[in-house]
């Protein structure tokens, strides 16, 4: 398990080393909120008109090079600037209900 989660979900060094990376593991399979799943899509398609504009007022010769090469300059790191932080916090929101459930278990 990376130290990176251990400094965003300090609550994770309340749990025995053992369980920490399945904690994890399983936190990272949660769901999206519906806010957060509709930001996504939200984005996605904004993201996918910005690009098409890109690539209509393209004057390369090869329109499908320049699509790829637009898709992984432009696209790609537009998607992971909204993905990666509604992903974290899917995580940490799931790490935080784990632990409390761990909790009221324990109590």
């Amino acid at each position: 398990m990376s130290r990176l989660w251990l400094y965003l979900v300090p609550q994770l060094k309340d749990l025995p080393e053992a369980e920490r990376a399945r904690v994890l593991k399983d936190a990272r399979k949660g769901r999206h909120t519906s806010g957060e799943a509709l930001v996504l899509v939200g984005w996605m398609v904004a993201v996918y008109f910005f690009v098409q504009e890109v690539i209509a007022g393209s004057t390369h010769e090869s329109k499908l090079a320049f699509a790829i090469a637009a898709n992984l300059v432009v696209a790609l790191p537009l998607i992971l600037l909204v993905w990666i932080p509604l992903h974290l916090r899917m995580a940490k929101r799931n790490i935080r209900l784990e632990l409390a459930k761990r909790g009221e278990r324990g109590a």
